[in-house]
């Protein structure tokens, strides 16, 4: 709260202000890390650098580039606390073995939310309002899930079947939501359903906001769901990083959160951009357990001049986001529901003790789950997986865990995270 107050008090911010936060925090963050962390250490002293170099927003770009193989090779030298103060948590891995990090266990979450609902705020979200969660949420037997006690109605994205999208839209409107959480594809699943049947859909405007996240919302996508749900679509943009948060107001501006971390926007030879596609490279701010410092998110965002009416925000803006939307990331479920790989991302620790793993579909409701073992595997280790995956896939996936060394790669050598043989 004391973050989400702080941030209410930055809307009277102008954009010299922001920067002026950035840089003190960006000052703090490299004697925090070069005094708590051993990587950081050992690259300033090689490099015969002190955190009092660093004086202006230039001075930064020193500093090189922490990808995702330098964070995993160098994960406990990167910790600035002690073990027992962090949670750990993976990302979403979607070419290959996700990306494991720490997270401060007392802060760190607290003030992610305190961004998440800022954002939903300016959305016209007001705490109390009702509202339908369409994401990965493992709801039990069942496939809705009212919580009343919050005004909370949970809808499970991993059966998006025609029989339970029909039930869907109905408890919807009947639960008397305002607003509707999901992520992107599930949302347009819907849309694409209403769409195809005719059935009549929020046609009184009582739902005002569709909010999505985790994943690439396209302009098709969202041309469909406003068109077809009759709301307005709010985008968020975020990582397990936590490195880089920004959020679409209500005119359309995608806005940094610049109180979260610094940006930059760079092109394939680390150049930085003012138009066109850049890679999303971020200093982040709320993480006292690992410092990251120039972290490349491995997400594009799109520079250019905006064409959008003026908002009241002056916080810096991006035309959009680009992202990978295909079809090889879902999963067909034998009732032809549609899972997405983000809604069975686990940030958990069943990835400790294998090198890699690929999903392998060649039919309906039927999942191959390929792990390579790594050192200290074992039939534990293998029952955790397929314990995880059944959980979060439900009934309409069989599954199967199977060790092997064999993995399908990309004409460029990268690793799949799905081998998709059934047509969507």
């Amino acid at each position: 709260w004391k973050k989400y107050d702080m941030l209410e008090e930055t809307k009277s911010w102008d954009i010299w202000k922001f920067r002026e936060y950035q840089l003190q925090k960006l000052k703090m963050v490299i004697h925090y890390a070069y005094e708590k962390t051993g990587y950081y250490r050992r690259m300033f002293d090689e490099y015969g650098w002190k955190p009092k170099d660093f004086q202006n927003f230039h001075d930064i770009r020193r500093i090189p580039i922490l990808t995702k193989d330098i964070l995993q090779k160098n994960l406990n030298d990167l910790r600035a606390i002690p073990i027992h103060n962090c949670t750990a948590v993976t990302t979403g891995g979607t070419t290959g073995i996700p990306t494991k990090l720490f997270l401060d266990v007392r802060g760190a979450d607290a003030i992610r939310l305190a961004f998440v609902w800022h954002s939903f705020h300016e959305g016209g979200y007001y705490f109390g309002d009702k509202i339908a969660i369409l994401r990965g949420k493992v709801i039990g037997n069942g496939d809705i899930f009212k919580d009343r006690k919050y005004g909370v109605l949970y809808c499970s994205s991993m059966n998006m079947s025609e029989k339970n999208m029909k039930q869907y839209l109905y408890q919807i409107q009947k639960f008397g939501a305002k607003h509707i959480r999901a992520y992107p594809s599930a949302a347009a699943l819907l849309a694409k359903y209403i769409k195809d049947t005719g059935i009549c859909f929020n046609e009184d405007g009582k739902i005002k906001t569709l909010f999505t996240s985790s994943e690439t919302l396209t302009m098709d996508m969202r041309r469909l769901i406003e068109e077809v749900m009759h709301v307005k679509v709010i985008d968020l943009y975020g990582n397990c990083e936590q490195i880089g948060m920004i959020g679409q107001c209500m005119k359309g501006h995608y806005h940094e959160y610049m109180c979260h971390s610094y940006l930059e926007y760079l092109d394939d030879e680390d150049t930085p951009i003012k138009t066109g596609r850049g890679r999303i490279i971020g200093t982040g701010f709320i993480n006292s357990a690992m410092p990251l410092i120039r972290y490349e998110t491995g997400d594009i965002a799109l520079l250019g001049k905006n064409n959008i009416e003026r908002c009241m925000n002056s916080q810096r803006t991006i035309c959009g986001l680009v992202g990978r939307h295909r079809e090889d990331e879902f999963l067909i479920g034998k009732d032809g529901n549609q899972v997405n790989f983000v809604a069975i991302n686990t940030h958990a620790d069943i990835f400790d003790h294998i090198y890699q793993f690929q999903f392998i579909q060649e039919e309906k409701g039927k999942v191959k789950i390929n792990v390579m073992p790594g050192k200290g595997y074992t039939v534990a280790d293998h029952m955790n997986i397929y314990r995880e995956f059944n959980k979060r896939l439900g009934r309409t996936f069989d599954l199967e865990v199977c060790e092997t060394e064999q993995f399908e790669y990309t004409m460029r050598g990268k690793s799949k995270f799905l081998i998709q043989k059934v047509s969507i």
